[in-house]
C-alpha cells in the first residue's frame, strides 16, 4: 500500500555521547578581511570539545596565511587548501574530513557567539530525537553594527515538520540557514556530499536547510548565537529584485529534487509523496513576481489563477505574504517592488512592524489562559 504524507516517519537519531565532538565546517574565498573574526568566535567557545575545519577555496588573498597561522595555534583547527570550486565543494572537503557527532556551519564572514555551541548541544540533548538544531542570528554591518535580527518577522517552532514539508513541496517559512544551523552526524551522511555544480555551487547550506527537517523533528531556539555581516560580497546578494527571484526559484527546483531523490531511496514505492512546487503558495507567489518583472505574461496569468483558486496554496503563507500576493496583479509595478524589497529586506519600517507584532503577542500573552511550558518531544 502506498505511504501517505501522514504516515511519514522521521529517521532514528542514535544517543548523544556525555561530551561529544563537534565538528565546525567552514569554506572561505576571499575573506581575509572578516576570516580572523571568525576563527576566533571559535576559539572562544565555553564548550571545548570542537574541532574546526577550514577550506580554502583558492583564495587570492590572505586567507591561507591567516589559516596556517591559526591552525599552528590550536591543533582543534585543521585547514585545507584547494583552487576555486564553490562553497558546496570548500565545505565538501571540510566534512570528508571531520568526525563530530555534531556538524555547524560557518561562514568565514560571520561569528559565533560565546555560548553557541553549549547551548546546541542542550538543544539535541533536551529532545534526543531532533536532527536540527537552529536559532536567531543578530545581523551586523561592516563595522559589527547591529542591524536587526534574523529572521525578523517569523520563526519556525519545534517539531516533527516532515509530513508539514511532503504537503508543501519541501519548503518551510521561518528557518535560517548557514550559521544558525547545527545537525546530527546521522543527517549529515544523508546530505553530504553537496552537489558542487549549477545554481547550488555556491548555496551549499540550502540542501542543508530543505533535507534536515525532511529526515528528523527539529529544535528552533530563540536565542540569538551567531552573527551575520552584510555586505557587498555576500553569497546571498542580487543585483536586482529579479535576480533574486530567478536564482531562488532556480534554487527551489534543485533542492525540491534532491528532495524526491531522498524520498525515493526510502520509499520507492511510493514515487509521489513530494507536492508538486506549484502546491506551495511561497513558491506560486515568488513565481508569479518574476513573471511581472520580466514580462511573461502566460505564466503570470497562470500563478495568478493559482493563487485564486480554492483551496490556494497561499493559506498556509504568512498573513503579511499572503496579503502582498493577493493585491499584487492590482498594484503598480514601482510599488510592488518596493513592497517586496521591504519584506525581505531589514529596513527600518520592517522593523518598526516586527516591534508592532511583538508588542501586540505580549499583549495576546498577558491576557490569554495560562498555558504549560513546551514539552520535549522525543518521546512522543
Amino acid at each position: 500500500m502506498p505511504l501517505s504524507s501522514y504516515d511519514y516517519q522521521p529517521i532514528v537519531m542514535p544517543p548523544l555521547e556525555p561530551s561529544p565532538l563537534v565538528s565546525v565546517l567552514m569554506s572561505t574565498y576571499n575573506r581575509a578581511a572578516f576570516l580572523g573574526e571568525a576563527l576566533d568566535s571559535v576559539l572562544a567557545q565555553t564548550y571545548p570539545h570542537w574541532e574546526l575545519l577550514v577550506c580554502d577555496d583558492g583564495s587570492t588573498d590572505s586567507s591561507w596565511q591567516i589559516l596556517t597561522e591559526y591552525q599552528a595555534r590550536d591543533p582543534r583547527i585543521r585547514a585545507f587548501h584547494k583552487e576555486n570550486g564553490g562553497q558546496s565543494s570548500g565545505l565538501n572537503v571540510a566534512f570528508r574530513h571531520s568526525s563530530g557527532s555534531a556538524v555547524c556551519l560557518l561562514d568565514s564572514d560571520d561569528t559565533f557567539l560565546p555560548q553557541k555551541i553549549e547551548r546546541l548541544l542542550h538543544g539535541f540533548r533536551e529532545n534526543p530525537a531532533c536532527g536540527l538544531v537552529w536559532h536567531l542570528l543578530q545581523r551586523v554591518n561592516n563595522e559589527n553594527r547591529p542591524e536587526g535580527i534574523i529572521p525578523l518577522l517569523s520563526f519556525m517552532e519545534s517539531g516533527w515538520k516532515g509530513p508539514e514539508m511532503l504537503r508543501e513541496a519541501g519548503i518551510l517559512n521561518g528557518l535560517r540557514q548557514g550559521g544558525a544551523l547545527a545537525i546530527r552526524r546521522t543527517v549529515a551522511e544523508r546530505i553530504f556530499p553537496l552537489q558542487e555544480t549549477a545554481v547550488l555551487r555556491n548555496f551549499g547550506d540550502t540542501p542543508i536547510m530543505r533535507l534536515a527537517p525532511l529526515m528528523a523533528p527539529v529544535v528552533g531556539l530563540k536565542e540569538i548565537l551567531g552573527t551575520f555581516r552584510k555586505h557587498s560580497g555576500n553569497q546571498s546578494s542580487a543585483p536586482s529584485l529579479s535576480d533574486y527571484l530567478q536564482r531562488e526559484l532556480h534554487c527551489y527546483q534543485a533542492v525540491w529534487e534532491l528532495q524526491r531523490d531522498y524520498l525515493a531511496s526510502r520509499h520507492p514505492d511510493s514515487p509521489d509523496l513530494l507536492a508538486p512546487l506549484t502546491a506551495n503558495g511561497h513558491f506560486v507567489g515568488m513565481t508569479y513576481l518574476s513573471a511581472r518583472l520580466q514580462g511573461h505574461r502566460r505564466l503570470e496569468r497562470q500563478m495568478r489563477k493559482l493563487m485564486h483558486q480554492t483551496p490556494s496554496p497561499l493559506l498556509t503563507e504568512s498573513p503579511f505574504w499572503r496579503f502582498i500576493f493577493r493585491v499584487a496583479p492590482f498594484i503598480p509595478l514601482p510599488l510592488l517592488v518596493a513592497a517586496i524589497n521591504i519584506l525581505i529586506g531589514q529596513g527600518r519600517l520592517k522593523h518598526f512592524v516586527a516591534s508592532l507584532s511583538a508588542a501586540w503577542r505580549g499583549l495576546e500573552a498577558q491576557f490569554s489562559p495560562a498555558t504549560a511550558p513546551p514539552q520535549s518531544f522525543a518521546n512522543k
